[in-house]
């Protein structure tokens, strides 16, 4: 058999490779309903809800029960209120496998109409001393770090008796007050255990009747270089402040991001660091 012949044979089995690794990469990709970044938002050892932000900045939520996919739910940044709703498995009914669900169903949302207080003026938390290795020597530098507070709210939700998936709960408040996947988690935790709700097969049995208020803080973080003004970065945080009175975790504050209250942390000067600044190897000198 000639060289040619075989580089041709070769050729043939390389495309054939190639198309059917294709067509595999292609079904793990729609098989894949959860990212690996996904946080586990509820488990109860039966149902397990997740939660992701894709690369569109919709927020995703997959409900598994016993360890299956049972339901995708799909909050857009455009229209929060409306929830997309894809069923898989035995929660395909009545040859439905997607629908939308609206958050005013299910309750009441009051929104603020403005911001509640203009951005504060800019406040100087102080500056983080590092230094690292430059050849035989320490090289000295730091961060000046200044943060502008923009207070939004309230926003308030009342759940009207709600009686149904846990993701359909989890969705509906991230629709309605605008929080993140971490927070929710947090007030999801908090709003099932305080009111001892009964939760069976991925479904809440008993009736949801209660309102969420949030004050929503956010932080504008500026970042400069103190060994190179020019050298800047702005990053954020936020947070929220539950205010609602018949609340069972009325007054407890979520945090988001980068914060005032973990000024001084070890964390903060870290994560600050790494946000500006190539070295990996460094030490924190002091915080003035």
């Amino acid at each position: 058999m000639s060289k040619r012949r075989i580089r041709k044979i070769l050729s043939f089995v390389v495309v054939v490779v190639l198309v059917i690794g294709n067509c595999m990469t292609a079904y793990a990709a729609n098989s894949n309903l959860s990212s690996e970044d996904a946080l586990i938002i509820y488990n109860d050892g039966e149902t397990i809800v997740e939660g992701y932000e894709d690369s569109d900045g919709n927020m995703v939520f997959t409900q598994y029960v016993m360890g299956t996919l049972v339901q995708r739910n799909t909050v857009s940044p455009n229209n929060p209120e409306v929830i997309k709703r894809e069923f898989f498995g035995s929660a395909v009914t009545r040859g439905l496998s997607s629908d939308t669900i609206n958050i005013n169903d299910y309750g009441v949302l009051a929104k603020p109409t403005a911001r509640a207080q203009a951005a504060a003026a800019r406040t100087l938390a102080g500056t983080i001393n590092y230094r690292t290795i430059s050849g035989a020597s320490y090289m000295y530098y730091g961060l000046r770090c200044e943060y502008v507070s923009s207070i939004i709210g309230p926003t308030t939700y009342t759940i009207r008796s709600y009686i149904g998936p846990v993701v359909d709960l989890v969705s509906i408040l991230v629709g309605a007050l605008n929080i993140t996947i971490s927070v929710v988690k947090k007030i999801v935790s908090d709003l099932l255990v305080g009111l001892a709700i009964t939760v069976a097969g991925g479904v809440i049995k008993s009736a949801v009747s209660d309102t969420v208020s949030c004050v929503e803080t956010d932080y504008t973080w500026t970042l400069t270089n103190t060994t190179a003004s020019g050298h800047k970065k702005n990053v954020y945080g936020q947070k929220y402040y539950v205010t609602d009175v018949k609340s069972a975790f009325k007054g407890n504050t979520y945090y988001e991001g980068y914060t005032p209250n973990d000024w001084g942390t070890q964390a903060l000067a870290v994560w600050f660091h790494n946000e500006v600044f190539p070295y990996s190897a460094f030490d924190v000198v002091s915080w003035s």
